[in-house]
């Protein structure tokens, strides 16, 4: 409902069942534990080297021998999401679910027990069933990463996600009361902020292109230099003031042979690790700013990189 208020989480379940019997107001209590994932710990065995013989090594490849040894396999069944809204089936009068679910937690998994009644067919179709609805306490902000796509996504910070009790999933998007699109939320991640991608901001425009002047070619001795600069710009047409982090990234070696070197950075933050380029940038209504990095890659002239 804009940057200026918290986002919204409504949370829900898709409800099958195919018992022969319809359930007509019926209490419901879903569980995040999955019954069909074993739980026996896997264990190892010596792990022993030794040669093969060439002999069995050439049935091995022609197919001659084609055992397997699929130790401690587990098959989970998935309940897959429909992009579609199913149609809620609940007694008149029942008022917002999540005001009847109370939340208990297991040493393993999360019990949502809800406390009016649902009537559920026994059609094997899904029927979705709103089990929270909360209010996240959430900084909003702008990324862009232009070397991937010249757009500009705002997206939502929560920090403190692991106590929502969420399972991962995708998730309809709305913005101002209109559907932007379809996100997806990960909560198999270690961060301790979940980040919600809502959406373009057209009104935000990004360019990036290379300065032709600087991009050369040099060969001095056994070694060839190619030298390559960037310029990014980002223009807000916005009526307010924005917050937008822009992330670039030059190539790291990975062979002695091949030296990089970063000669101009436009004051961004720097990672030597992974060549990443970071800026934070503040910008007025009708503003515009101009970043530029330029770096060189030297390696053997008889030999060809992937740069």
């Amino acid at each position: 409902n804009g940057v200026d208020k918290p986002m919204e989480l409504s949370y829900n379940a898709k409800v099958i069942q195919n018992t022969g019997i319809d359930w007509k107001s019926v209490d419901l209590s879903l569980s995040t534990n999955n019954p069909y994932v074993s739980p026996i710990k896997p264990t190892l065995s010596p792990w022993r080297l030794n040669f093969i013989n060439n002999a069995y090594k050439k049935r091995e490849l022609s197919g001659v021998s084609n055992r397997r040894t699929d130790y401690g396999t587990n098959q989970a069944i998935v309940l897959s999401e429909d992009a579609e809204s199913d149609k809620m089936l609940s007694k008149p009068n029942a008022g917002q679910t999540h005001q009847w679910t109370t939340v208990t937690e297991s040493d393993l998994n999360y019990s949502f027990d809800i406390s009016i009644p649902y009537n559920i067919p026994s059609d094997n179709k899904k029927h979705n069933v709103n089990v929270r609805k909360m209010d996240l306490n959430t900084s909003f902000g702008y990324f862009t990463v232009p070397k991937k796509k010249t757009e500009a996504f705002l997206v939502g910070s929560v920090p403190d996600w692991e106590k929502l009790q969420l399972m991962s999933g995708s998730a309809n998007i709305y913005l101002d009361g209109t559907f932007v699109g379809q996100s997806y939320i990960d909560t198999k991640n270690t961060k301790d902020t979940l980040q919600i991608s809502l959406g373009i901001d057209k009104q935000i425009i990004v360019s990036r292109k290379r300065i032709q002047d600087f991009c050369k070619v040099k060969m001095i001795g056994s070694n060839k230099t190619e030298t390559i600069g960037l310029e990014v710009n980002v223009r807000n047409t916005k009526m307010q003031a924005i917050k937008i982090i822009v992330e670039e990234q030059i190539p790291i070696s990975s062979n002695s042979e091949i030296i990089v070197e970063l000669l101009e950075k436009s004051k961004a933050k720097y990672n030597e690790k992974t060549g990443f380029l970071t800026w934070e940038l503040e910008l007025a209504p009708g503003e515009s700013k101009s970043l530029v990095f330029k770096y060189s890659v030297k390696f053997p002239k008889d030999r060809t990189t992937n740069l």
